[in-house]
């Protein structure tokens, strides 16, 4: 083998493992990106008990998101449609309030999200069959790369998409 040969082949090696050092360093500082971030099993210490309730007649699916323009008291948002069903014969209560959103990182949940100032929902009770409900969240949260998922006390959770891996968003 020639020198060239090698030394190309080192400066190759060592131009992927700088990309695979870079990759690592900014994923383990997701955190920063976000203006909200905390473990989200810390909120059963808050609370003292499991506040993440799973309602097995409640089916959590995003339809898609609605851009908010800014204006001059909140930043650009964007509302999560997600269609609820629900199995129950009985409409169950809902906190339209209670909800956030969490990022995957390490093995771990991290809250994200959660309601602004200005609550996107005001239903009490919902009844059996789907219905629609926006969940409103700063754009620049859903615009970061990432595994996230959306809770809905006490219903349950569903998979998000960020928008960076969507089509049209």
């Amino acid at each position: 083998m020639c020198m060239k040969t090698i030394i190309r082949a080192l400066l190759r090696s060592l131009a992927a493992l700088s990309v695979v050092i870079l990759l690592t360093v900014i994923t383990a500082n997701a955190q920063h990106y976000f203006a909200i971030w905390y473990d989200a099993d810390v909120e059963k210490e808050w609370v003292g008990e499991d506040i993440y309730i799973v309602n097995e007649n409640a089916t959590l699916t995003v339809l898609g998101f609605e851009h908010i323009p800014p204006t001059e008291r909140a930043g650009a948002r964007v509302d999560i449609m997600v269609n609820i069903h629900g199995d129950a014969e009985l409409p169950w209560h809902y906190d339209g309030n209670n909800y956030r959103l969490q990022y995957y990182q390490d093995g771990k949940w991290y809250v994200v999200g959660h309601p602004l100032a200005v609550p996107a929902v005001g239903a009490n009770w919902m009844p059996a069959g789907d219905t629609v409900m926006r969940y409103r969240i700063p754009l620049t949260v859903l615009q970061q790369s990432g595994t996230f998922r959306l809770y809905v006390y006490p219903l349950g959770f569903c998979d998000v998409p960020g928008l960076n891996d969507t089509d049209g968003c």
